[in-house]
């Protein structure tokens, strides 16, 4: 059948009316598309959210001094060490303690006040050791110093580059090297005192007193506190009066 050009226009009209509802619904369904697509171009240029669960971490920074002789490269890792044995003692949990060229750094996880208050307390503690005469008493451990007791060596005595820090079956002790002159005058007063008791205080505190069986050399020694906490900061007190100083850089 021939149409003439009226049919064909009509029908061409009929058509694009036909055509227009649903052009209308795809450019409604284009530009709802393009809209997500720049959300989710938004959300992958923001990244993820921090993680609540994320903590800041601070470094602190030491140059280690020593009066009684330079120090090397081991005595520094033996520092760093220590730190790490003081922390780990402590509960102190990503905490990580390294030598450096002249002294120790220290990557703690917490603010920089928490970090500081650490270090304070396990590395800067500071106290005062001393071996005292008790006569003939025999004090218990934890009991307070008295005063009248004589003074039979102080941490001045003490070898700072040797003080460390070791645990063993027994737990956490402090060992350490007493200076030759020292450790001749407590021999000379073991050997003069057996039978009696020496005290061994931190501040104004007994830590233990043992029973003197036989002359005693003090070159080489080690004492176990009560306490982790106590034997972290007996090394710290030693090490100081010994002649070894951490001086805080900052981070």
């Amino acid at each position: 059948m021939v149409h003439g050009s009226g049919g064909r226009a009509g029908r061409g009209r009929r058509a694009q009316a036909g055509l227009t509802p649903i052009g209308a619904h795809l450019r409604a369904l284009a530009v709802i598309g393009a809209a997500l697509l720049v959300g989710l171009l938004v959300i992958g240029c923001a990244g993820p959210a921090p993680s609540s669960s994320a903590v800041d971490e601070t470094v602190r920074r030491f140059r280690v001094t020593s009066t009684v002789r330079p120090l090397s490269a081991e005595d520094l890792t033996a520092l760093a060490q220590d730190a790490q044995l003081a922390m780990e003692a402590a509960g102190v949990t990503e905490a990580t303690a390294t030598a450096t060229n002249d002294g120790l750094e220290i990557h703690l996880a917490g603010t920089g006040a928490q970090a500081d208050d650490i270090v304070r307390r396990l590395l800067l503690a500071e106290g005062s050791m001393r071996l005292l005469d008790p006569g003939d008493t025999m004090p218990e451990d934890g009991t307070t110093v008295d005063p009248a007791w004589p003074v039979l060596m102080d941490g001045s005595k003490v070898d700072g580059t040797s003080v460390h820090l070791e645990r063993d079956d027994q737990g956490l002790r402090v060992v350490f090297s007493v200076r030759p002159e020292a450790a001749n005058a407590f021999s000379t007063w073991t050997n003069e005192h057996l039978g009696q008791s020496f005290v061994i205080a931190l501040d104004d505190r007994v830590l233990s007193a043992p029973m003197i069986q036989s002359t005693i050399r003090l070159e080489d020694m080690a004492i176990t506190t009560p306490s982790d906490e106590e034997t972290v900061r007996l090394a710290a007190a030693l090490r100081a009066a010994g002649g070894v100083t951490l001086v805080p850089l900052g981070g």
